[in-house]
């Protein structure tokens, strides 16, 4: 059976809210009100992990080796995520449109997400 789950942007706390269902909120990570989710932005679990094992969501920032434009957002496209075209197997999740916008674009790299790391483990 498809596993159907969706995270959400909480804007006004600035963090990401994991495991909320469509239909059945009771087992989210958080309680969220109908009104503050409604403010939240969805995103949806592709049903795909990257090579360590974690899920890739809609709006994930992917690291695709040997992908001269840089690194991907993940959006669908006529019901498929657009990262299923490439090796997964070969793709690191290294963050995602929301907190860590920064990786965006064609010169993102490997160095500037070790960077970003270094810089908030300080």
């Amino acid at each position: 059976m498809r596993d159907i789950k969706f995270r959400a942007w909480d804007e006004k706390n600035k963090r990401m809210i994991y495991n909320l269902r469509m239909f059945d909120l009771s087992d989210a990570d958080e309680k969220l009100s109908i009104a503050e989710l409604e403010e939240c932005p969805l995103m949806q679990y592709t049903e795909l992990k990257d090579k360590n094992g974690k899920e890739i969501y809609e709006n994930d920032i992917v690291l695709v080796p040997y992908n001269r434009f840089g690194n991907i957002i993940v959006e669908y496209k006529e019901g498929t995520p657009v990262i299923s075209k490439y090796k997964v197997s070969e793709c690191r999740v290294v963050g995602n449109i929301y907190e860590t916008p920064e990786l965006k674009g064609r010169y993102a790299s490997m160095e500037k997400y070790e960077q970003i790391n270094r810089q908030r483990n300080k």
